[in-house]
């Protein structure tokens, strides 16, 4: 017999209302994706969410942008009211936990990176494997964080080329991982 639910009670695995989801159709979202909050967030088109990563818009809106690949156990966290902007091209690695208040365009979070409250990366910026970006803190595009805290402009003049790996990425992920999407659609 099927267990008996409350009246109002919603029929996800957690009490609590989704929020606001604006999700473009060609998204992948995998099995397990948890959103939380009250602000809206949007999903831009060509964009992969992994499994267990984690949105969360109890404090502002949350926009993600387009052809952005979302890796496993990643916290997106809106630090404020005037939420958090990811713009196209964004690669977030396996273990992230992102309070940003924007990441540029073409910007690389490699695994395990800890974006503070109301930082803001510019546009292709690279943060290396455990990298910390501190409160408020501002990168200026092109910056190569790495290390303890050390910083290089890049010089390599390869945006182009990392947005053609990015959707040959995508193309390969949208291959092998099962969309869930119609599980978020409401």
């Amino acid at each position: 017999m099927a267990p008996r639910q409350r009246p109002g009670a919603s029929s996800s695995s957690s009490s609590a209302p989704l929020p606001p989801l604006s999700i473009d159709p060609s998204v992948l979202l995998s099995d397990a994706i948890s959103f939380t909050g009250t602000f809206p967030i949007t999903i831009g088109a060509n964009t992969i969410l992994h499994p267990r990563c984690k949105l969360n818009s109890a404090e502002g809106p949350i926009i993600v942008g387009s052809n952005c690949i979302v890796s496993e156990k990643t916290q997106l966290v809106a630090p404020d009211i005037d939420g958090l902007v990811l713009g196209n091209y964004v690669l977030i690695e396996v273990n992230c936990t992102i309070h940003a208040a924007r990441i540029g365009e073409g910007t690389s979070i490699e695994v395990g990176a800890k974006l503070g409250k109301g930082c803001r990366i510019g546009n292709n910026c690279t943060l290396s494997p455990l990298s910390t970006v501190f409160d408020s803190e501002v990168l200026p595009d092109y910056t190569v964080l790495y290390g303890e805290n050390h910083r290089r402009p890049d010089t390599s003049n390869t945006a182009a080329a990392r947005n053609e790996t990015i959707h040959a990425h995508i193309d390969c992920l949208k291959k092998l991982l099962p969309n869930k999407a119609e599980k978020y659609n409401r």
